[in-house]
């Protein structure tokens, strides 16, 4: 049974590095090229469909979500990946962790982001993550 994992931390703890070299790894690891990375398209800080970190390391993203715009669970099964990392989870919307928690039923799905705001509230979809998330992670800054 292949799960939902979501791994969090603070501005700046590293999460974006954490996920491009958590890819990397995991693709050295299995031998392919498969694993799959979504971030939302309003995180437009190094262009749309780019996944960055301010040590250096980038990377495409495979998808970028709007607001309005379904996750391509389909799709992505189709593609047969290994796995499917998602950067800055809590821009997506409350129906995106519900399709993502639908393709973790057949694909391990990996998601990096902030839990609370500035104000110290969950961030409303990272509410339902928590509530679905198999494992949950904190990254210590």
């Amino acid at each position: 049974m292949t799960k939902l994992f979501f791994k969090y931390g603070t501005v700046s703890s590293g999460k974006s590095v954490r996920l491009l070299v958590d890819v990397y790894q995991y693709e050295q690891t299995h031998n392919d090229n498969s694993a799959i990375v979504i971030k939302p398209a309003m995180d437009t800080r190094r262009g749309k469909d780019m996944i960055w970190s301010r040590v250096g390391l980038e990377r495409k993203a495979d998808y970028c979500i709007g607001n309005s715009d379904a996750i391509p669970v389909q799709d992505i099964i189709s593609r047969n990946p290994s796995c499917v990392f998602v950067d800055e989870v809590q821009f997506l919307s409350m129906i995106h962790i519900d399709e993502l928690a639908l393709l973790s039923l057949t694909i391990p799905v990996v998601c990096y982001g902030l839990r609370v705001s500035w104000k110290g509230s969950l961030f409303p979809p990272i509410s339902v993550l928590m509530a679905k998330a198999d494992k949950i992670e904190e990254i210590k800054t």
